[in-house]
């Protein structure tokens, strides 16, 4: 049993060491290719810069870069903001209207978003009844809070 764990340990370390030579002289060859890469030479930075732009590539340093994508974000933010329209409606409240008549209106007017959200805080403020007739005017940027105390006259 001796010889035969001994023939084991001694196969593995040849095999260690077949391992490590090859490694070795492999890690070299890839080195020199690496830094040789071929029959062409280094090239500094400035060089790969040239080179790059000749072939039609833009080459910008990582602050230009963060610079430009900043800019196009608060771009993007600012044209969002102005492709945002705002709505004006002037609506008739008339003796015999439902609140649910007036939502939909408004809903229709695009002032608000939410019929059924409006209704409910109509009906949460108990309000129904108490809503004025007479000429209102309205803007999309009116939160549902607003509106219902402009019906009712507080505004």
């Amino acid at each position: 049993m001796q010889g035969w764990l001994r023939g084991v340990a001694s196969g593995l370390l040849v095999a260690a060491i077949f391992l490590i030579l090859y490694s070795l002289i492999w890690i070299e060859d890839v080195d020199e290719t690496v830094s040789d890469s071929g029959d062409q030479p280094s090239l500094s930075l400035k060089e790969m810069r040239d080179r790059l732009e000749n072939e039609g590539y833009a080459v910008i340093e990582h602050e230009e870069l963060n610079n430009l994508q900043e800019a196009k974000t608060a771009e993007k933010e600012e044209t969002s903001e102005q492709e945002e329209a705002i709505y004006r409606y002037h609506l008739i409240v008339e003796s015999g209207m439902s609140s649910s008549d007036i939502t939909q209106r408004l809903h229709q007017a695009d002032i608000v978003d939410d019929q059924n959200a409006l209704q409910s805080l109509i009906a949460e403020k108990e309000a129904d009844g108490a809503i004025q007739t007479g000429t209102y005017e309205f803007e999309s940027t009116m939160e549902k809070d607003e509106i219902v105390e402009h019906l009712l006259g507080h505004e």
